[in-house]
């Protein structure tokens, strides 16, 4: 999964590209082995941030299987800057 960040204030030029920063990529803390039941919270994935964004956009980069659906009812952004 990667984090990202934007300042842009035009929302028309949130869907390039250009307009985000890296925040985070790497896991999502979603065990690889077992499916979770639903409604369940997975492992907290820690990361740095040192700028306030925005806006944030959550982008799921794989799957477990072509078989398998994938669904996120929320996802919480726990800090400071």
């Amino acid at each position: 999964m990667t984090l990202e960040g934007s300042n842009i204030t035009d929302t028309s030029l949130l869907s390039t590209g250009s307009s985000w920063t890296l925040i985070y990529s790497g896991p999502t803390g979603i065990s690889n082995i077992t499916i979770p039941p639903r409604s369940t919270y997975v492992d907290v994935q820690n990361f740095t941030n040192i700028h306030r964004f925005k806006s944030y956009r959550f982008i799921m980069t794989s799957q477990r299987d072509v078989a398998t659906n994938l669904q996120y009812s929320e996802a919480h952004l726990l800090g400071y800057v």
